[in-house]
């Protein structure tokens, strides 16, 4: 929004399946709910104006340079990009992924122009690492009220971000060869 304000929606859903039922993400399900599975509830709803000192996990999200710093966790990303197959949405992009101390959380960012974007997270928070799960659940959804009895229960944040019709910069030789 400028001047350090950004617009923040969130929504969380709870996935409710039987053992042997298919349940998921899928981002090409977006703009719609891109979970699948048999039972599906929103638990909550946030929206607001926020600065990134309000809301810890902007800077997750929009890295300034190639250091994430914010209160939730902090680390570098790789100075050498990496490919991956093309995508539905981002095409085929170069991927940088955060060089994190911990082996339940995998993240990577693309460029959106001259700023490195979160394209990727997928952490599976719970036990042992409760108090940072709070903290990155509680920055996402800010009025859930997520506390240690909530995470007893294994949690996963699956998240991606995009905007609009914009894709980051391709990889256009990578297409050919």
């Amino acid at each position: 929004m400028g001047k350090g304000y950004y617009h923040v929606d969130s929504k969380p859903y709870e996935i409710l399946s039987p053992p042997g039922a298919k349940s998921g993400f899928n981002g090409n399900l977006l703009p719609g709910v891109p979970f699948y599975g048999p039972s599906i509830v929103q638990v909550s709803e946030y929206s607001g104006n926020l600065t990134a000192a309000q809301y810890p996990i902007i800077g997750l999200l929009f890295p300034r340079g190639n250091q994430v710093n914010s209160t939730i966790t902090n680390f570098s990303l790789s100075t050498s990009p990496q490919n991956m197959a093309p995508g539905g949405y981002l095409g085929f992009p170069d991927y940088y992924f955060g060089n994190v101390s911990y082996s339940l959380l995998e993240i990577s960012y693309v460029h959106f122009g001259h700023q490195m974007v979160i394209s990727y997270l997928l952490a599976s928070l719970g036990p042992p690492t409760v108090n940072s799960s709070i903290n990155l659940l509680a920055s996402v959804f800010p009025d859930f009220g997520f506390n240690s009895s909530a995470m007893q229960r294994a949690v996963m944040l699956i998240l991606n971000i995009g905007y609009g019709n914009a894709v980051p910069a391709q990889d256009w030789p990578g297409w050919i060869l």
